[in-house]
């Protein structure tokens, strides 16, 4: 299921960076200063279906990109056997010399 989603997104990607590189532009900041006066006359009978192409595959590419950040970021079960355990015992037990800890009895009072 994730290979299959994950097949679609990567297509929709590349049509959608197709898409928006095959419409025409709109001028933006030439148009202002008088530069490709041509484009804001032009027929608008491609802009429509791009315009619609796009916005489809935008939505497209949402719902694989939801859809794919769901399904990885799903519960991921670890196998007890892989995970490092400490050991108990690394280094002998040593053994500590014998003292005398009882306290010496206080002199003069």
């Amino acid at each position: 299921m994730f290979t299959l989603i994950l097949i679609v997104h990567i297509i929709v990607s590349v049509l959608l960076i197709l898409v928006i590189l095959m419409q025409q532009s709109k001028g933006g900041m030439s148009a202002m200063f008088g530069g490709s006066q041509d484009s804001v006359f032009g027929a608008s009978g491609a802009d429509t279906f791009f315009t619609k192409a796009t916005a489809v595959m935008a939505v497209i590419f949402m719902i694989t990109s939801f859809s794919l950040a769901l399904l990885s970021g799903g519960p991921k079960t670890a196998q007890p056997a892989t995970e490092i355990q400490p050991q108990a015992d690394v280094l002998p037990e040593q053994t500590l010399p014998q003292t005398d800890t009882t306290p010496a009895p206080l002199q003069g009072q």
